[in-house]
């Protein structure tokens, strides 16, 4: 297996592991992210006015960018090539290896 093979096998296994049932997915609620992340709900909110979690605001919800999260998570550039990666990831992880 390649390299680039590798990384994108690894980054799928983390996708997978890591955010459960946000696999998949490519927004999630303020919820749903601070249940992940350990976080009371007030300090989800008052991470996402920080600007400390990637968040698109729609009207008046913000929907937390799932790829952005993960980019941020792992320590990555939030570049748009290494976001369409994580975004392949995200809707390729197959979570039924789960336990």
């Amino acid at each position: 297996m390649s390299p680039d093979g590798l990384a994108a096998s690894a980054l799928d296994r983390y996708v997978a592991l890591a955010l459960g049932p946000l696999a998949g997915r490519a927004g999630a609620t303020v919820e749903e992210t601070a249940t992940l992340l350990g976080l009371g709900r007030s300090a989800a909110y008052e991470a996402a006015r920080r600007g400390d979690l990637p968040v698109i605001r729609i009207g008046h919800r913000s929907i937390v960018a799932v790829p952005a999260l993960v980019a941020l998570l792992l320590g990555l550039p939030r570049t748009p090539a290494a976001l369409d990666e994580i975004l392949a990831a995200i809707t390729n992880s197959d979570t039924s290896e789960m336990p």
